[in-house]
């Protein structure tokens, strides 16, 4: 479970930096939820 927090940390700063996640400014929840049906 800690590292699926870890890799959720670093996926997430991955698109912050990248710009290929417009929805990143949106909650948290449903930016995990975007991130689970990317995969």
């Amino acid at each position: 479970m800690a590292s699926l927090r870890f890799v959720r940390s670093v996926w997430e700063s991955f698109r912050a930096t990248s710009g290929l996640e417009p929805r990143y400014g949106n909650p948290p929840y449903y930016s995990r939820q975007a991130r689970c049906s990317e995969l």
